[in-house]
């Protein structure tokens, strides 16, 4: 039994990217006591081991060497509740409350980072205080996540949440520098690799529709930048490049709405008919100014 503990712990804690001091740190404990249940020369006592299961955001059950799913229906039902709510202060209250009990868990910590800057925009919700309050709370939580994350998606949408929240604060420097965590191509994806292993297998039709998403996902995109880069302009009084830009987004559009997505055919279809209606509307405003 001790050993079994003692290896969850471990295998817990290098999955997070902790040491055994910052682990010690966040358990108010010693490294010293969790190298001891590492080696299996002790094991936590009876009332640590559920502070040790909830920061980890497993159950105890788990670190007994008991597979269950109970902890993750847990989290999701808190989470439902909790965006199910009139107002971001009441959900961020409920998650702030939940933190309490599953202080490591991913899923509440991304969930406060994204509350806490909807409630820091939400108008005049909040005193200048509480905003800073609600900052440092989400920027630590949004800061520990990317301590022991390994997971791409999640590193992509907590560093996409922390900069919305640098911006909304003014910090735009500290936005800059998160993202340099970031790859700057998208290159291989999870669907290239899929496509990749298709292909290899000569299962044709299988990696033509891999390709196919991925070709929708990506025109989607450059669409969508495009479209945006022209309302920067647009913002920065630059009317010609603006219009260049809209120019450009009508030009993609109407030479992709001939392209076949299967499924995704009449989503794309629309969405690339209201970017041109859109720009369209948009340059003849800029001529007529």
């Amino acid at each position: 039994m001790e050993n079994m503990i003692g290896s969850k712990i471990r295998e817990l804690r290098c999955s997070r990217n902790l040491t055994q001091e910052q682990l010690a740190q966040n358990l108010n404990i010693t490294a010293q006591s969790i190298s001891k249940w590492e080696n299996g020369i002790g094991m936590p006592d009876i009332s640590q081991v559920v502070p040790i299961a909830h920061f980890f955001g497993v159950s105890t059950d788990y670190l007994f060497g008991i597979e269950e799913n109970a902890i993750t229906d847990e989290i999701k039902k808190i989470i439902d509740n909790a965006t199910a709510q009139d107002s971001y202060y009441k959900e961020y209250i409920m998650l702030k409350e939940a933190l309490k009990t599953y202080p490591g868990d991913v899923r509440l910590l991304l969930e406060l980072l994204s509350c806490g800057k909807c409630l820091i925009s939400d108008g005049n919700v909040l005193t200048q205080q509480e905003k800073t309050t609600v900052f440092e709370e989400t920027e630590r939580a949004g800061k520990l996540i990317l301590s022991y994350t390994k997971e791409l998606p999640i590193l992509c949408e907590t560093v996409k949440w922390l900069i919305k929240l640098y911006c909304e604060m003014g910090e735009t420097e500290k936005g800059v520098l998160l993202s340099e965590m970031l790859p700057e191509l998208i290159g291989f994806n999870k669907i290239s690799a899929l496509a990749l292993v298709y292909e290899s297998s000569q299962e044709y039709k299988k990696a033509a529709e891999c390709y196919e998403t991925n070709i929708y996902l990506l025109t989607r995109e450059l669409i969508h930048s495009t479209l945006i880069c022209g309302n920067m302009y647009a913002h920065g009084k630059n009317s010609k490049k603006a219009i260049e830009q809209y120019t450009s987004v009508i030009a993609l559009s109407q030479a992709f709405m001939s392209n076949t997505f299967g499924k995704r055919k009449k989503s794309l279809e629309a969405y690339l008919n209201k970017s041109i209606e859109y720009c369209n509307r948009s340059i003849e405003y800029l001529k007529n100014k």
